[in-house]
């Protein structure tokens, strides 16, 4: 499944984010090289809370708030708070996910 979000527009035919029954995850990872990795990852879903378990190309590992989903598309929000230095940042991310 090939996908696409509203901020990373340079998706090639063989990227994918893949979502199992099993509550495992896959996703493409194009290096440098050209090559494309394959990163797997665990994921939960309860009701609107969507829980990844590790960092990948397209999210962060934590927890998410499921806007939408159907059978072509996800969307979900992602916050984030984190003190560096004693300074505080805190970043807020929409994320849909299509099929093409």
């Amino acid at each position: 499944m090939v996908i696409a979000d509203k901020i990373r527009t340079d998706y090639l035919v063989s990227d994918f984010e893949f979502f199992n029954d099993d509550g495992t995850g896959y996703t493409s990872n194009s290096t440098s090289s050209g090559t494309v990795a394959i990163i797997q990852y665990r994921y939960t879903l309860n009701g609107i809370r969507l829980k990844i378990n590790r960092d990948t190309p397209t999210f962060y590992a934590g927890n998410y708030t499921v806007v939408s989903l159907t059978a072509d598309s996800l969307a979900i929000h992602y916050e984030s708070a984190s003190v560096i230095d004693g300074d505080s940042y805190r970043g807020i991310e929409e994320i849909v996910l299509s099929k093409k």
